[in-house]
């Protein structure tokens, strides 16, 4: 087979091939079927699979009066889509061999998984800490999306699912383990800041981020990471975190009690430690105490202040996405607004802002600002924001006090 016009082949994320020829599936007839077949084949390019065990993946016993006949005619469409990307040539692209069915090794395909196997298995032997680093984003880069996660749920696509995430945890790991050796802290926090939300569940990113942070003797930061970790991990997967976490924070806890700190240490530590340009985002709480600062600060002065609550709606059907969906607006939020602009998330997939406008002009300048970038940045199509407003002001007990 050709490889100047190889299969594209691509299982991280979501799944679909492609070739100057053709793409599959197509959106508008897409067959959920039809898409795991090819998949399972694919993924399990190197063994026969038993028609037993297709049947079993694909239908349950009550879904199929007859899932043999099932199968056999849902193979036909298969070879049928598939004879798509090479239409002037005759390929069989699944095999069949007694009880069995394969996927041709003789088709030429670059396969996302296969690659990110290779990578994952050279970073296995390297030890120099550059060329682990560097492969390290290079597996972030390319292979940080979750295995056919639209289809997360079918048994056989969970189990991959586990491997794929435990191959890609064990890459960063080994990075990691090096860098901290040659105490390359930045470059471990840097990594960290870099994992997809998708791995934030994995105890093991915190524990490195955190670990960094004490030994770089940043401890203040250490001590607000670990909050912020605390309050994803309560808020967003009602989880704890691990005990190495919890022992690390103790360090942090026993090292800062004992800090002395002089006046110009303190103004160092206050002081943020990169160039932040656009809106501050902050957690609940410290948002909570900005918003009563705003208020202590109308006692003795007329300006007005703006509170926005931006929500996310989403169609049901597209929320495998809508936490990127969100994450996007939230940097559309920092790019587009002031840099004494606060924000903070106050809810499921809602933003809060304290805007630092006196008049309402300029509230909804800012809110139709955002709205418009994020409709030209969104990926999915049903997304829109729900938009509210209001001033800060106090109530007539408090403007009594």
């Amino acid at each position: 087979m050709r490889k100047k016009n190889a299969l594209k082949i691509q299982l991280l994320g979501e799944f679909r091939m492609v070739n100057k020829s053709f793409r599959f599936p197509q959106e508008k007839k897409k067959s959920m079927q039809l898409v795991l077949l090819i998949a399972y084949l694919i993924t399990n390019q190197n063994k026969m699979c038993l028609k037993e065990d297709l049947m079993k993946l694909l239908w349950q016993e009550e879904e199929s009066d007859n899932p043999e006949g099932a199968l056999r005619n849902l193979v036909y469409r298969a070879r049928k889509e598939l004879q798509k990307f090479y239409p002037d040539k005759d390929v069989d692209f699944i095999l069949s061999k007694g009880n069995t069915y394969a996927w041709n090794p003789d088709v030429a395909c670059e396969i996302d998984i296969r690659h990110m196997e290779k990578l994952c298995a050279k970073m296995e032997r390297l030890e120099d800490p550059d060329e682990l680093y560097e492969s390290c984003f290079t597996l972030l880069d390319k292979y940080s999306l979750q295995f056919m996660h639209e289809f997360h749920g079918q048994d056989w696509v969970e189990v991959q699912k586990l491997y794929y995430d435990d191959l890609f945890m064990r890459s960063i790991s080994k990075t990691c383990d090096v860098l901290m050796k040659h105490k390359r802290y930045e470059d471990i926090i840097k990594l960290c800041d870099n994992v997809g939300y998708e791995y934030h569940a994995n105890n093991r990113i915190h524990e490195y981020k955190l670990e960094a942070y004490c030994q770089s003797g940043q401890y203040i930061l250490a001590l607000s990471y670990y909050h912020k970790v605390i309050d994803m991990y309560y808020t967003r997967f009602s989880l704890e975190v691990s005990e190495e976490c919890k022992q690390i924070y103790q360090r942090i806890l026993d090292h800062v009690a004992h800090q002395s700190v002089n006046i110009l240490e303190l103004k160092h530590q206050l002081t943020e430690t990169s160039e932040h340009q656009g809106a501050f985002f902050c957690d609940y709480d410290v948002f909570r105490n900005i918003y009563q600062m705003n208020l202590r600060f109308l006692k003795r002065s007329k300006e007005v202040r703006y509170l926005v609550l931006l929500t996310m709606e989403f169609s049901e059907e597209e929320n495998r996405e809508v936490q990127k969906e969100f994450d996007l607006l939230k940097n559309v939020i920092t790019k587009e607004l002031r840099s004494n602009d606060v924000f903070t998330q106050c809810s499921s997939y809602k933003y809060a802002i304290i805007l630092a406008t006196s008049t309402e002009e300029g509230c909804q300048i800012a809110i139709n600002r955002i709205e418009e970038q994020f409709n030209k940045l969104k990926k999915l199509e049903s997304s829109f924001l729900q938009k509210e407003y209001e001033t800060i002001e106090l109530t007539e007990d408090e403007q009594s006090n």
